[in-house]
């Protein structure tokens, strides 16, 4: 990722003394304490340092990087019975305690200590990201968030790169996704080049990001300390390991880029290098920006998320959800949880199947409609649905 940026709140420190919320399992009143706050080690306070209301179906699931906490995504958790600490998003300074925001800079020592640790190697849950949420790496511009899937945490850098993580999460045939994947900077294997797989690339190499700037006569970037500079190792966002119908492995590069930047000379200069690394390695290489999805859909994305990674429904679980479409369609979703519950035995796991059944493409509403109780529930053809998602229909903002 080259400076992936975006408008982010300022940074809440820890201090001595942490404000929470605490929220009666009525849900009825609202409290801000400092009295019981040595039993707590989360807090997050709203825009004007109030607490803002939150739902009593929901409790936080948190993200920790340097000097920082933020919401990571709402899991569904019952409070019945439970006196449940739940914390709101900041966006003011917290003026005591220690700022845990760490000073460092990339430097050619960095970058070795990175190859030392194996960072960009392996798959699957033994893949390690190049750049990482925590103090030991330089800090990143966007606000950052730790996603645990399947058996790994994904480290993502910016709010844009956790909305497209959960567009490539829908994928159907999506096998394994690698963030912050390291470019090689000089000619080098395939990336899907295994021993076990017989390939048509098998032993070619292929020229890295070095040959490749070298041959679009761009200026590859570069990174120095005091004693020596070095070549800066690039990174693609995301990789994506896909499952093709024949059974092989095929890749799908995404980067993530805020709109409007990739109209700078470098950030395009740069791009493009990567652009060219991926083509000729025959992988499909795709630009997203907020511009190519609409804004209600990653909204409900991150608010459903915890419900759609939630225990997994069964299989007739999901069946069932997706063949009840037409009896839910222009429904609320009030009538969708309870008629649905009369078959998984409560309301929560009802939920939970739904919006698992809509992630997988199952139940095909259109996500446009938010996820409030009240608005109806539209049902879309498998095309229109798949269209609403920029990684699934394969568009790109990259200039043709």
């Amino acid at each position: 990722m080259q400076g992936t940026k975006d408008q982010s709140p300022r940074a809440l420190t820890l201090g001595p003394c942490i404000w929470c919320l605490d929220i009666e399992p009525s849900c009825i009143k609202y409290r801000l304490s400092q009295t019981h706050c040595q039993h707590l080690d989360l807090i997050l306070l709203g825009p004007s340092g109030f607490a803002r209301p939150i739902f009593s179906e929901f409790t936080p699931s948190w993200c920790f990087f340097p000097g920082r906490l933020r919401m990571r995504a709402l899991r569904s958790m019952p409070l019945t019975g439970v006196r449940r600490k739940i914390a709101c998003e900041s966006s003011k300074n917290i003026e005591y305690g220690t700022d845990m925001k760490t000073q460092k800079r990339f430097s050619p020592e960095l970058l070795d200590r990175f190859r030392r640790l194996g960072r960009g190697e392996g798959e699957y849950e033994k893949y390690i990201p190049w750049h990482r949420v925590g103090r030991s790496d330089p800090s990143s511009y966007g606000r950052s968030h730790l996603w645990r899937r399947l058996d790994r945490q994904h480290e993502l850098l910016s709010d844009l790169e956790l909305i497209v993580f959960y567009f490539s999460t829908m994928l159907p045939s999506v096998v394994d996704i690698r963030e912050q994947f390291p470019l090689k900077l000089l000619n080098a294997k395939h990336e899907l080049d295994k021993p076990r797989w017989k390939r048509p690339w098998s032993n070619i190499h292929y020229p890295g990001t070095q040959q490749i700037a070298l041959q679009m006569s761009a200026r590859h970037p570069k990174v120095s300390s005091k004693d020596r500079s070095a070549s800066w190792v690039m990174t693609t966002d995301l990789l994506i390991t896909l499952k093709s119908p024949q059974g092989c492995d095929e890749l799908l590069a995404v980067s993530v880029k805020p709109n409007g930047e990739v109209d700078d000379g470098r950030t395009h200069e740069k791009l493009a290098i990567e652009r060219e690394y991926w083509k000729l390695r025959q992988v499909p290489w795709l630009l997203i920006t907020p511009a190519l999805y609409h804004s209600s859909v990653a909204d409900t994305l991150r608010i459903t998320t915890g419900w759609a990674f939630s225990k997994a429904a069964s299989d007739s679980g999901i069946t069932h959800v997706a063949m009840s479409a037409d009896q839910l369609n222009g429904r609320s979703l009030t009538y969708a949880y309870e008629t649905l519950a009369g078959y998984f035995g409560n309301r929560e796991t009802a939920r939970d199947a739904f919006w698992q059944a809509v992630w997988c493409g199952r139940l095909p509403i259109d996500m446009r409609r938010g996820w409030r109780p009240h608005e109806p529930i539209r049902i879309l053809s498998s095309e229109d649905f798949w269209r609403l998602n920029p990684i699934a229909s394969r568009r790109t903002s990259w200039p043709a």
